[in-house]
């Protein structure tokens, strides 16, 4: 059994990193965002089970990520798709550019929020701006921490 390690990198070239360069990211057919993901080293068979990268989101669709944020908050997941035309692996000493890669990554969402408590609800004072000054304590649970990942 021989394990051959390679190193994946969505947005290098051999003379370093590509800022112009990221993932598209795409939600329900729309090109919604773009996330620059650091390189990564992955092994044959393995894969990177613990890949949990800091990434850069920059918004590229405001009125469709709009409608993917309301989406969120009312069920109870969602999916995108990461992909990029332009990955650069190396193999075996050999470097490949423009490698086509397509992931798609399922989310847990809001689901309507369910669980939300809001307590110490306080209404004290007019807001000097208009309107009621309201001073509330709430708890909102979160089920995004779970992610599932599957090849496309």
């Amino acid at each position: 059994h021989i394990r051959r390690a390679c190193h994946v990198c969505p947005f290098s070239t051999p003379n370093g990193p590509r800022p112009d360069a990221a993932c598209s990211v795409t939600w329900q057919g729309h090109d919604i965002a773009k996330i620059a993901l650091p390189p990564v080293c992955a092994a044959a068979n393995d894969g990177v089970p613990d890949y949990q990268p800091s990434a850069r989101l920059t918004i590229t669709d405001q009125d469709q990520f709009t409608s993917f944020a309301t989406f969120l908050l009312h069920n109870p997941d969602f999916t995108w798709t990461i992909s990029t035309d332009a990955l650069q692996l190396t193999a075996l000493g050999t470097i490949f550019d423009g490698v086509k890669l397509s992931k798609d990554i399922s989310f847990k969402a809001f689901n309507g929020l369910p669980g939300v408590t809001i307590s110490n609800f306080k209404l004290p004072s007019d807001d000097p701006a208009g309107g009621i000054h309201i001073e509330t304590d709430s708890l909102i649970p979160s089920p995004a921490r779970e992610c599932y990942i599957t090849a496309s």
